[in-house]
């Protein structure tokens, strides 16, 4: 998967020039990197490439990890899509983790927003519906936020809940639902790295220990989710005992401490490229990036991806041979000889 090189095609007529792209507009705001291709707007990537405001980011099999200029680190989940901006990622399907190792990473999903509350802090959100999200802590702690209202709800290690948006207003949080709601989203995550293991061997290793983290998950849910419907109905009816209380309250309490077992197996799920000097060089952060390694091919493959802007020759870091046009992605080949 890595090393795969798409060929450089000839600038479009109508595609903007360098005015636009010297202007605020087209200052580059990160980059993006993933192990399998993803989708940067309708262009399909192999590798790493710039990110504007406004891109959308939509991941395949593999996660895409994000890195924004303000510091801020989020791995977009298997399947999944998000819209990266400046100073936030807002998620529009699927999951996302938060590193904040460095500056305060932000996730917004409509009209809740997730905030690391300080250094350290990993944790993963999901989607789960229109007005609904998952939040698992894995370190440090969250803030989450209800657009509109002055309502902040923090969670701290260790923490799995679904938060919605109650229909009079105000955050409803869920600490018994949450890891169901999530499994429905994992389970979706490692559908789609089983059937990309049939062609890629050399993901059968990380899909077969997923698949039986999660089976091994879903087996436990599954009987204490029919458990605790039994015992509901008993006590609708009026007819449950003393017995069913407590073992309620047990069968609950299981279900409490399968959130370690969903927070590994997100973490399995969610095993992003390493980034590092062999495989991909950044470049400086500002103004421009500047022709960079990329899969290990020392100043061979220099790459920009400005989507929809063409690079000529005396833009700022690049070379000879590196005027190219994007979308679609593209690596500057070497000149001939």
């Amino acid at each position: 998967m890595r090393g795969s090189v798409v060929l450089c095609t000839m600038a479009a007529a109508g595609f903007l020039t360098v005015p636009a792209l010297l202007g605020a507009a087209a200052q580059p705001i990160g980059f993006a990197v993933a192990d399998s291709k993803f989708t940067v707007g309708s262009s399909v990537v192999d590798g790493l490439v710039t990110l504007f405001e406004g891109d959308t980011i939509t991941s395949s099999y593999l996660a895409t990890r994000l890195n924004l200029r303000d510091g801020s680190r989020y791995v977009l989940g298997i399947d999944s899509e998000g819209i990266v901006h400046r100073d936030y990622l807002s998620l529009e399907s699927g999951s996302v983790e938060i590193v904040g190792q460095s500056g305060a990473p932000r996730v917004v999903a409509a009209p809740l927003s997730v905030t690391a509350g300080k250094p350290g802090t990993a944790a993963t959100i999901y989607r789960t519906g229109k007005s609904r999200i998952s939040v698992q802590v894995r370190a440090g702690e969250v803030k989450v936020a209800l657009s509109g209202s002055s309502q902040v709800s923090t969670l701290g290690a260790g923490q799995l809940v679904s938060i919605r948006v109650a229909p009079k207003g105000g955050m409803q949080v869920d600490s018994d639902g949450a890891v169901f709601d999530v499994t429905q989203i994992q389970s979706q995550q490692l559908a789609s790295l089983l059937e990309a293991s049939k062609s890629y061997t050399c993901l059968q290793p990380r899909a077969t220990g997923a698949a039986h983290s999660f089976a091994a998950l879903s087996s436990q849910l599954a009987a204490a989710r029919a458990t605790q419907n039994v015992i509901a109905g008993r006590i609708a009816s009026g007819a449950a005992t003393a017995l069913d209380y407590q073992s309620m309250a047990s069968v609950n309490n299981t279900v409490k401490n399968l959130n370690q077992a969903s927070a590994s197996l997100s973490q399995e799920l969610d095993v992003a490229v390493d980034i590092t000097s062999e495989f991909h060089h950044p470049g400086p952060p500002a103004p421009y990036p500047s022709p960079h390694t990329v899969h290990g091919h020392i100043n061979l493959y220099p790459h920009h991806g400005q989507h929809g802007h063409t690079l000529p020759p005396d833009y700022p870091g690049n070379t000879p041979y590196g005027d190219h046009q994007v979308p679609p992605h593209h690596y500057a080949q070497p000149p001939a000889g």
